[in-house]
C-alpha cells in the first residue's frame, strides 16, 4: 500500500512522507493509526458487515472473531492477537494474508477461524459449533490516493 502512495507522489510529497513515516511502527506509531493520513476507514453501505461487493483490491479488511470476548480474561491474555485478523482485498472474491501469502476466497479463510483455540475452546465450553459464517469483515481501511486533476 506503501509502495502505491510512493509510485504516486511527487517529490513534495514523496519528501512529506519520508518526514512522516520516519523511525515509525506503520501505523500504529502514527496519528489515529494512520487513519486520515495515510487511510480512510470505510463504513460499512449496510447494517455493520461489508458484503465482497464493497472492496477494492488492495483494502486491508478485518475480520471479526466474536468468540474471542467470550474467553475469560485469563485465557484472552493467552490467545491475544486472536480477536480477528486483517487480510488485503486482492480482488475477485479473495483475500491475501500478510504471512502465507496465498490467495484464496473469503468463505476459505473464514474457514480458518475454526481451528483457532479462541474459538475451539468457547466452542467446547458453551457447546457450540462455530460456522465459517460466523466470521465477519466487520472494518475496512483504504489507502488514500490523491489524484490530480488533468483539464
Amino acid at each position: 500500500m506503501l509502495k502505491g502512495l510512493i509510485d504516486v507522489a511527487d517529490a513534495k510529497q514523496l519528501s512529506q512522507l519520508d518526514e512522516m513515516l520516519r523511525r515509525k511502527v506503520i501505523p500504529n506509531d502514527l496519528p489515529h493509526q494512520g487513519i486520515g493520513t495515510l487511510f480512510e476507514k470505510l463504513d460499512p453501505k449496510k447494517g455493520q458487515i461489508f458484503q465482497a461487493d464493497e472492496f477494492l483490491p488492495g483494502d486491508e479488511v478485518w475480520f471479526d472473531n466474536p468468540y474471542f470476548d467470550r474467553l475469560s480474561t485469563k485465557l484472552q491474555s493467552r490467545y491475544r492477537g486472536q480477536e480477528g485478523h486483517h487480510v488485503f482485498y486482492i480482488g475477485g472474491g479473495k483475500v491475501m494474508d500478510m504471512y502465507s501469502r496465498l490467495p484464496i476466497s473469503i468463505e476459505q479463510f473464514r474457514e480458518t477461524f475454526l481451528r483457532w483455540g479462541s474459538v475451539t475452546i468457547v466452542a467446547r465450553e458453551e457447546h457450540r459449533e462455530p460456522q465459517a459464517a460466523d466470521f465477519q469483515i466487520k472494518a475496512v481501511r483504504r489507502v488514500i490516493v490523491k489524484r490530480e486533476r488533468r483539464d
